[in-house]
């Protein structure tokens, strides 16, 4: 993961995963190729971040994140991110064990792949 970025990504299944990604979509060849630098830049950044952080995704740690933050979080000043501390959105759930505790990148990966959807709709009613 540290390894510098020289060019474009070059890996023994880049050349596959493309090719899948670029059949019967319907989105122009220009719309295709951002699609697949969309998400292989996503997945670059979320596996930089799982190794960058490494055990500081514990819950110990992520438990003493959510105390400074909360502690920094005045509600009259930062009201959505109080409730949002409030609310337990920067808690693991009680029950998940600590070699589960990390972070949710499938979320950012599905909300990705729901804009893709709606440019590919988008573009087979023709705007």
């Amino acid at each position: 993961m540290h390894l510098p970025i020289t060019g474009p990504p070059v890996t023994p299944n880049q050349p596959a995963w493309t090719d899948r990604a670029l059949r019967g979509t319907g989105l122009t060849e220009r719309d295709k190729t951002g699609v697949v630098l969309l998400v292989a830049n996503y997945l670059l950044a979320t596996a930089r971040l799982t190794t960058d952080l490494g055990p500081a995704a514990s819950g110990e740690s992520i438990a003493a994140y959510r105390t400074l933050l909360g502690g920094l979080a005045d509600a009259r000043r930062f009201p959505a991110l109080r409730t949002a501390i409030d609310a337990g959105a920067f808690d693991y759930p009680e029950d998940t064990a600590e070699e589960d505790r990390q972070f949710d990148y499938t979320f950012g990966l599905d909300r990705i792949l729901d804009g893709v959807e709606a440019l590919i709709r988008q573009r087979a009613a023709g705007t």
